[in-house]
């Protein structure tokens, strides 16, 4: 007898469901993402089944194994994967001189495991860096959904957007063309393994030839675990590695804060994760020290802090992940109490959130660790703005200024609290101000050290502000011009 959906039953049904979903699959999913494709999908699915609504379908799944088949669809819904061949070329320079000191060292087939391998374009890319590399071994792709493991186990489903990163040698040499699909060749398949596992509860896999991994990648997965999900992950990859083996995650997954049992490498290994007594030897070498900048006020070191540098952080911010990105700021910030462009970066992040005060409280540090930068002096004065602040945003912009007489994104904000105090002069000096630096330079200048893409809105594209700046200047000026027209 089918349970009917009552707005009892239902209050917290949708929490029950994402608790049962990163209890399962340790899948944290955001809430914009649930709300726009996941719950969407829960609805026309009970539809289609013939059940009250997505409550009653949620408690069902809850009662399932993992390993039913209904279990099994709302796995392959929620971990729908982009990736392709080659993919992070840098990373793959890294691991590609990492497989080559390796071998010289321990002069063996060598077993390669993909956590996460989606349709299979990572393991496929692995056993075509060992061909390439005359290296003997074998790979290993697992992965959570089954239906990207079957389309990898077939090898022929991939367009040409799969295979952008990759050469046209690599594309003659390794497939083969059928209309608009590539087909990976037999001598690269047949060196390839694939199997569904669940990381956070299957125990590790283990190489079919009995060894520990020598290489394990799980890239672009972490971004959707809890931290705690994530140790015990990365614990379970520690046991089954080997004694001078790496893991690699991919550049999104920031392991920063964690306290894992592993570290990461340095200079050309930095892309790889080591056991502890292993992280700073180069492999066949004499150990290196590990390289430190000094944190100079105002500009940001490539200090390597827990896993993560400030432009490993931005890099998140490229891709839009603002949480993660936040995360690992805070601590880095906690770390390095007097990098002023990493305060304004996570400043910007806070500024955006509408959480004027915290972001305040970063710029106004930012301004007592670099005293000769006008980039939190702005900040503070749009900050303050947005709260109506204006006398208080004028002594800031003021501030800016008064540090780099070309900030003229200050200029131009500068320019609307006088239009607002009834200032017309003023505002027009201001606004002339910016037009001609943004004359003399497109606006091209250098003003922003930190991420300050974050907050667009607060400054705008130059070629925008310049036409804005001129409508405003334009009506300023034909404005004065009716005032000292005098009745005859």
């Amino acid at each position: 007898m089918r349970e009917k959906d009552t707005d009892t039953q239902s209050v917290d049904w949708e929490s029950e469901f994402l608790e049962l979903v990163e209890r399962r699959l340790g899948i944290a999913i955001p809430p914009r993402r649930y709300r726009a494709t996941i719950r969407p999908y829960l609805e026309q699915w009970s539809l289609e089944i013939g059940l009250d609504g997505p409550a009653t379908l949620a408690r069902e799944l809850g009662r399932l194994t993992t390993k039913h088949p209904n279990f099994s669809r709302l796995v392959n819904v929620i971990t729908i994967g982009e990736t392709a061949f080659f993919r992070h070329p840098s990373q793959i320079q890294a691991i590609r001189a990492f497989l080559v000191a390796y071998y010289a060292k321990v002069k063996r087939p060598l077993a390669i495991w993909s956590a996460g391998s989606s349709t299979g374009e990572e393991p496929y890319s692995m056993a075509m860096l060992l061909h390439e590399l005359g290296i003997p071994g074998d790979v290993l792709g697992t992965d959570l959904n089954a239906e990207s493991i079957s389309a990898a186990q077939t090898g022929d489903s991939y367009g040409s957007w799969s295979v952008r990163n990759c050469g046209p040698q690599e594309v003659e040499e390794y497939f083969e063309r059928t209309n608009e699909n590539f087909i990976v060749k037999p001598v690269i398949r047949n060196r390839v393994a694939f199997q569904r596992q669940n990381l956070v509860s299957d125990e590790p896999a283990r190489p079919a030839i009995g060894r520990k991994w020598d290489l394990i990648l799980c890239r672009n997965v972490f971004i959707y675990f809890s931290k705690n999900v994530i140790v015990n992950v990365l614990a379970k990859f520690t046991r089954v590695l080997a004694q001078h083996g790496a893991v690699c995650v991919g550049p999104n997954d920031l392991l920063i804060g964690l306290k894992i049992p592993l570290s990461k490498g340095v200079g050309d290994r930095e892309a790889l994760y080591f056991h502890q007594s292993h992280a700073t030897k180069r492999v066949g070498r004499e150990a290196t020290p590990v390289p430190r900048n000094g944190s100079t006020a105002g500009r940001t070191s490539d200090l390597i802090v827990g896993s993560a540098t400030y432009s490993d952080i931005v890099g998140l911010l490229e891709d839009n992940l603002h949480t993660l990105a936040k995360d690992g700021l805070e601590e880095y910030v906690r770390l390095n109490p007097s990098d002023a462009v990493a305060q304004v970066t996570l400043g910007n992040i806070w500024l955006k959130e509408h959480s004027y005060e915290r972001a305040l409280q970063l710029y106004r540090s930012a301004i007592r660790s670099d005293r000769k930068l006008a980039e939190p002096h702005y900040f503070c004065g749009v900050c303050l703005r947005k709260q109506g602040k204006l006398a208080e945003a004028e002594v800031s912009l003021r501030a800016s200024l008064s540090l780099s007489a070309r900030f003229w994104p200050a200029a131009y904000l500068l320019a609307g609290i006088f239009e607002r105090n009834q200032n017309p002069l003023a505002a027009e000096m201001e606004l002339e101000r910016a037009e001609k630096i943004l004359m003399e330079d497109d606006g091209k200048t250098d003003l922003f050290h930190s991420a300050a893409h974050i907050v667009q809105s607060a400054h705008g594209l130059p070629e925008t502000v310049l036409l804005a700046v001129r409508q405003r200047l334009s009506g300023l000026r034909k404005h004065r011009s009716n005032l000292e027209v005098t009745p005859t």
